[in-house]
């Protein structure tokens, strides 16, 4: 009964972290970056869809770039500092650290498939391309680099060894 109500509780962390806690930290990150870029924030939601508005007095291509890449970069950023230590924060830092792969994953997805009719729609890397086009290259580096970086810590962390421990097996 033990195991159980420990599977049902790592359950539990992962719908929090996949519901609430990435898509804070996404929107957020948005929202930093159009701040730092002096846009106006006029409404954050996490529900029922996650978005920022905001607006610009003078958009300028950096401050596209850096608001439409905000939201992948700041839970990556997040999660990039060391792993805690209690296996329930560990688990929670894994969740969200996975679920920045997986953004990333779906960003090189967005940039390889730009106008083929397969690419994404709304993805902020689409966006992002729509504004800057011309920078592809460079955005598929830095989202691969990002991408080895984040499955190297995945797989670093050590999950199965850490949840085995988790369950006593």
């Amino acid at each position: 009964m033990k195991d159980v109500f420990k599977g049902v509780l790592l359950i539990a962390i992962g719908l929090v972290a996949a519901i609430i806690v990435y898509p804070f930290t996404h929107e957020l990150g948005h929202s930093i970056a159009a701040w730092i870029s002096g846009a106006q924030i006029y409404e954050f939601h996490l529900f029922p869809i996650p978005n920022v508005l905001c607006r610009f007095d003078s958009m300028n291509l950096k401050s596209v770039i850096l608001v439409g890449f905000g939201g992948i970069l700041f839970p990556a950023v997040l999660t990039g500092i060391r792993p805690p230590k209690t296996f329930i924060l560990w688990y929670l830092w894994f969740v969200i650290k996975g679920i920045c792969a997986l953004s990333f994953f779906v960003s090189l997805w967005a940039l390889s498939f730009f106008r083929t009719g397969l690419e994404i729609a709304n993805d902020d890397v689409i966006q992002v391309m729509q504004f800057a086009p011309e920078y592809r290259a460079i955005y598929l580096v830095v989202i691969i680099g990002l991408l080895v970086i984040t499955v190297v810590q995945l797989v670093h962390a050590k999950p199965l060894k850490k949840c085995l421990k988790y369950f006593d097996v």
